[in-house]
């Protein structure tokens, strides 16, 4: 434990970006073990689509998820594969810009180099992981479909489905959630789907994914 969380901090003090969270400080000597971070006055934006009060706009999700693009390019151009990317990570300040937070399995890796280590939370985890493959920083990306397909749907992936299914659905039968037109628009679903090909090689970049939604057109909120 106290490794892991020397590992954790050691990475996070390197990180200084407006989309990732600012790491301020940790405790690692047993047992007060802990990690200081920036204050996120909203919580994650798993949270946020629970709360039934809270009322979601399509152009409030096209913001989000481009902060979330902002801070995974950033990590991935310090050559870092975050690795457990999901909602839960996604953190929301008070002004609800999103931050990319939870450093724990993230690892620094070369160029060409990649992993071969299962890691991550199953429902949001890529095929190539699941099942061991060789995998890079694709694998983000398609996490960061799964967390796109929950923004618009707010329902949890996989919800009926046990971890050992998932596993076993997504890395051999290809399974994705289901994508229902009535609520997932076209321009959305395109991109959902381009992040979460089944190939890596296929998925967009965080960049281009950033562009596409920067390009994309959504009704402006009045209230």
């Amino acid at each position: 434990m106290e490794q892991s969380l020397l590992e954790e901090a050691s990475l996070m003090v390197q990180l200084r970006h407006p989309h990732v969270v600012l790491f301020m400080g940790a405790s690692i000597k047993y047992p007060d073990l802990f990690l200081v971070t920036e204050y996120m006055e909203n919580g994650s934006v798993r949270e946020a689509l629970d709360r039934r009060d809270f009322k979601i706009e399509l152009e409030h999700i096209r913001r989000m998820s481009i902060d979330a693009c902002k801070g995974m390019s950033y990590l991935h151009s310090k050559k870092i594969i975050h690795r457990d990317l999901k909602t839960h990570n996604l953190l929301v300040d008070r002004f609800w810009n999103v931050k990319v937070a939870d450093f724990g399995l993230s690892r620094a890796i070369g160029d060409t180099e990649g992993t071969m280590t299962a890691c991550g939370t199953p429902s949001w985890a890529a095929p190539e992981v699941l099942r061991k493959d060789h995998y890079s920083y694709k694998a983000d990306v398609y996490s960061f479909a799964i967390c796109l397909w929950e923004m618009i749907t707010r329902k949890r992936p996989y919800a009926k489905l046990k971890p050992y299914q998932v596993v076993i659905s997504v890395a051999t039968d290809g399974l994705r959630p289901e994508i229902d037109p009535s609520v997932v628009p076209p321009n959305f679903e395109k991109v959902i789907k381009m992040a979460w090909a089944d190939t890596p090689e296929v998925r967009p970049d965080f960049p281009k994914i950033r562009e596409i939604l920067e390009e994309m057109k959504c009704p402006v909120p009045q209230y």
